[in-house]
């Protein structure tokens, strides 16, 4: 997985349609791609309406997993992150967790295909 990578191996590779797209070490591919932003990951309980939806696009969150799980960058704390659960909540979202890290490979990888499709789509259309 992602974080074994993360740990193992000296220089890892990302392959977009066949080609290696991203290559390099994997704590400079994260610090390049980051620069010591950390990822706040909200769980919602169930995914959110439309409006809530815009709502945290709004605010710079990324869905994944049927919109249950979101995500974005910054310069985020302890402190921050209960203001943001607890705004959250006021707005109407069911909050199942909500945890800040730093990001890594796995990020970067999903970064990385949710910027391909989107390119893929640009040019389908």
């Amino acid at each position: 997985d992602m974080e074994q990578a993360e740990a193992l191996c000296d220089q890892v590779g990302f392959l977009q349609h066949g080609r290696i797209d991203l290559a390099g070490n994997p704590r400079e591919l994260v610090e390049n791609a980051y620069h010591g932003h950390k990822e706040i990951i909200v769980e919602l309980r169930e995914p959110a309406s439309p409006r809530l939806n815009a709502q945290l696009l709004n605010r710079g969150f990324q869905a994944a997993n049927a919109g249950r799980t979101w995500s974005s960058f910054g310069q985020f704390g302890k402190v921050d992150a209960e203001n943001i659960s607890a705004q959250l909540e006021q707005a109407g979202f069911a909050v199942r967790e909500l945890r800040v890290r730093q990001p890594g490979l796995d990020s970067l990888f999903i970064q990385l295909n949710k910027e391909a499709v989107e390119t893929s789509s640009e040019q389908a259309a």
